[in-house]
């Protein structure tokens, strides 16, 4: 449940008259949907008050959410007053499922951490540090049933990660995996994943991904798919897809 966490104090803008609402007052309307980790809560106050002082007409709009462990407050609209101070909403809940999704989520280790305010949020994912990103991306391969192996910050001989996984024989499917960390906007070129095919070529590797919080070119999809099914490239979405179900797997995982 969600409930305002503090008072109203509305200055009117037709004479300053300062009108004080409480908080016990209000009881937000709650609306539900169910996401990737669990419900989702949509709570939203709306309300009208006439200045006492020049009959002047205030109304304004209080809406958060809150999904997993976290609550977000947007910002208030309000028109023919200011607030004095910005109203928000918090979780009050102590035994539900909000509760269970905190409790999760301090349970969880860093790397876990890194996955699930990215399953939260996936701008969270644009400015972690490269090598967060790149253990990101390794405990989700693991999430897979791969057996990995982080390569070091400097001198990685062009890839991130070592991915192994055996499947019905003693020779196990080895995967390079590279790792690249940018905005939104960026565009990964063909230069990058010719990087990762010439390593791959040089060690007789015959399965590379590069992994991108990003997009590909043109030209880059152009070379990969000329070397058949040797690449493979994963752009923003589809990671943000892998992290929102290793996110759900370690919420069942804890239940």
């Amino acid at each position: 449940m969600i409930e305002l966490a503090n008072d109203v104090a509305i200055r009117c803008e037709s004479c300053g008259e300062i009108i004080y609402r409480q908080r016990e007052l209000y009881d937000p309307s709650e609306s539900y949907y169910e996401r990737s980790m669990g419900t989702e809560c949509i709570a939203a106050i709306r309300d009208e008050v006439e200045c006492p002082n020049c009959g002047n007409a205030i109304s304004f709009e209080l809406c958060a959410s809150a999904y997993a462990y976290d609550i977000h407050n947007e910002r208030p609209v309000i028109k023919g007053g200011d607030f004095l101070e910005q109203p928000f909403m918090q979780l009050i809940e102590e035994n539900g499922e909000w509760d269970f999704y905190r409790w999760a989520y301090d349970e969880a280790n860093d790397v876990r951490r890194l996955v699930l305010d990215s399953a939260q949020n996936r701008d969270y994912m644009y400015g972690l540090h490269p090598r967060d990103f790149e253990l990101m991306v390794e405990q989700i391969f693991i999430d897979k049933g791969f057996m990995t192996e982080l390569t070091p910050i400097t001198r990685d001989g062009g890839k991130d990660i070592i991915a192994r996984r055996y499947i019905g024989t003693r020779i196990p499917i080895v995967i390079y995996i590279e790792c690249k960390r940018f905005g939104p906007d960026y565009a990964v070129g063909e230069p990058i994943i010719r990087g990762l095919y010439g390593v791959m070529t040089d060690a007789h590797i015959n399965k590379g991904i590069l992994v991108t919080s990003s997009y590909f070119s043109r030209d880059a999809f152009i070379f990969t798919r000329r070397q058949g099914d040797l690449i493979e490239l994963i752009n923003g979405d589809q990671l943000y897809r892998m992290i929102q179900k290793s996110a759900s797997r370690y919420y069942d995982s804890m239940r």
